[in-house]
């Protein structure tokens, strides 16, 4: 058995809030038509629209599902040499103002990318009519172009809308070759000549290169922070693609690197950008590999990785730390986060039980008892107070990779010893009800323990497994009005109708419980082996 875990919640202390940075990939609405979908096609087609409305999904990153693919909205697509990009007859907006109109609709903002959508690898492509790693012919057209549609989108140009978006990513992994053909300079240059185009008409928008920091052999994010720094190029945010091993990895990627090579460390050394230069987590999960759509991918430690990370990147935004991790997207909605029957896999799991802080109990509170046991084990915690001080939630993560860096359903097995305690619960003395929720399903969290109580405080002891995720509610029952009973008499019949229904549940309708739960809240690429610091990297 594991050492045993004592947590510690004050719920009487704000210490910041739970930042709505569970943004997503894709979606809402998955296309299973030709026309609508990337050259690889889509996974599993499905309308998440309720999912999305009911989470609050705060921004959508348009990219691998062809919503703002360049080769359907551009005439002369890969060809931008010669071309008007001023001419609206060289633009077709209909597979990209429907993906946007669709995020739009459910409540959530665009998160841009200008770019393509992966086509298989450059020696098998799912189309090889098509050619997506293509550097363009003309920058400053292709700038041009990039201005056009975020005008469209912004400004109504072409008959087009005014959306609020914020951000916009320039391109897709400069420095993969399945996304991109040219050199790191050429990169660089490319995303300068889009960042001139853009600000002369938009200049609220913020632009940010994919792309990521300087550390291994290859010399493309070499070249284009040497050409970003030569020629002071400016840089809004720093669209971040982190898969990991560990929740704790996006903090080694962002400030915590034993070795100086965090994105913090690397902005220190860019004379014009600043430290806190802001990073977008446009894309991670698990490592490739682990969070495919098969295999490993739908597993309940993918549930336990998302929660933890995303209570690792929460401790990272501005509102609660001096880093400025502001917004991330979990990838993807075509494939890891949602099924085709619109129930959430393990990692969605993760992320609809972290949506339920965002939107129920938005006040951080102070706690104690999360860490890093060893180098294989991250303790996650993080508990919220709703504005009305009536709700209290705590969402706990253990991630266990002592067996394996991918662990799966077989890793789930581990007993760790778990105290919860809770102290100053905002309501006094009035009564409450507690539940504990589990992730014991792929699909869905179950219904474990529940109760009721009066008082301030709360404790309980008992056993968590490993690479699994926990959940508990605590929510006062009723303020009873000074001389009238009646309410007292209706809270705990009600309570008791409910310890005696829940004895005799069936193992069906427990199943069916379990399975209608679904938190609806209502209204470093890669950090593992790296070689060594270069700090001659702008020579």
């Amino acid at each position: 058995m594991a050492e045993a875990e004592i947590i510690t919640i004050d719920a009487a202390t704000v210490d910041g809030i739970v930042p709505a940075i569970h943004g997503v990939t894709n979606g809402p609405i998955i296309s299973s038509q030709s026309i609508r979908e990337p050259p690889c096609q889509n996974f599993q087609p499905a309308d998440h629209s309720a999912t999305f409305q009911e989470l609050s999904i705060p921004q959508v990153r348009t990219h691998g599902g062809a919503e703002t693919d360049l080769n359907l909205i551009w005439e002369h697509y890969p060809n931008y040499a010669g071309h008007n990009p001023i001419d609206e007859n060289n633009y077709h907006w209909e597979r990209a103002d429907e993906a946007v109109a669709q995020i739009v609709a459910v409540g959530s903002q665009p998160f841009i990318r200008i770019g393509q959508s992966k086509n298989g690898t450059p020696n098998a492509p799912c189309d090889p009519n098509l050619n997506t790693t293509m550097v363009p012919d003309d920058f400053q057209v292709f700038g041009e172009v990039a201005k056009r549609i975020l005008m469209h989108f912004t400004q109504g140009w072409d008959n087009g809308f005014f959306y609020d978006i914020e951000y916009v990513e320039v391109w897709n992994e400069f420095y993969e070759p399945d996304f991109w053909s040219g050199t790191g300079t050429e990169a660089a240059e490319l995303y300068e000549a889009t960042y001139i185009a853009v600000k002369a008409a938009l200049p609220d928008i913020k632009l940010g290169p994919s792309i990521n920091r300087p550390l291994t052999l290859n010399p493309l994010p070499h070249d284009f922070w040497n050409y970003i720094e030569t020629h002071a190029v400016p840089v809004d945010f720093v669209s971040a693609h982190l898969y990991a091993d560990q929740p704790r990895d996006m903090e080694i990627s962002i400030h915590q690197h034993q070795t100086d090579r965090s994105w913090e460390d690397f902005f220190a050394l860019v004379d014009h950008l600043p430290v806190d230069t802001p990073i977008v987590n446009s894309e991670w999960n698990r490592r490739i590999g682990c969070s495919l759509t098969g295999g490993n991918g739908n597993t309940v430690p993918g549930g336990a990785f998302v929660a933890g990370a995303l209570i690792a990147m929460a401790g990272m935004h501005p509102a609660n730390s001096d880093h400025n991790l502001v917004m991330s997207h979990l990838y993807s909605a075509r494939s890891q986060i949602w099924n085709a029957a619109l129930q959430p896999k393990a990692p969605g799991v993760g992320l609809e039980a972290y949506a339920k802080l965002v939107m129920e109990t938005p006040e951080r509170l102070v706690v104690s008892g999360d860490h890093v046991v060893t180098a294989d084990v991250d303790f996650r915690i993080m508990a919220g107070r709703s504005g009305d001080a009536r709700r209290v939630n705590l969402l706990v993560s253990y991630y266990d990779t002592s067996q394996t860096t991918c662990p799966n359903n077989s890793h789930t097995s581990a007993i760790i010893p778990l105290t919860v305690n809770v102290t100053n619960l905002p309501w006094g003395d009035a009564l409450f009800t507690w539940k504990r929720w589990v992730h014991t399903a792929n699909t869905a969290l179950t219904l474990e323990a529940s109760g009721s109580g009066t008082g301030g405080t709360f404790s309980t002891t008992q056993t968590m497994h490993a690479n699994v995720l926990e959940l508990y509610e605590f929510e006062q029952v009723y303020s009873v009005p000074a001389g009238d009973p009646w309410p007292v008499f209706v809270a705990f019949l009600s309570i008791g109708l409910f310890i005696v229904g829940r004895q005799n549940i069936s193992d069906k309708d427990r199943s069916s419980l379990r399975d209608s739960f679904r938190f609806r809240p209502k209204p470093l690429s890669d950090p593992g082996t790296l070689s060594s610091f270069d700090p001659s990297f702008f020579v």
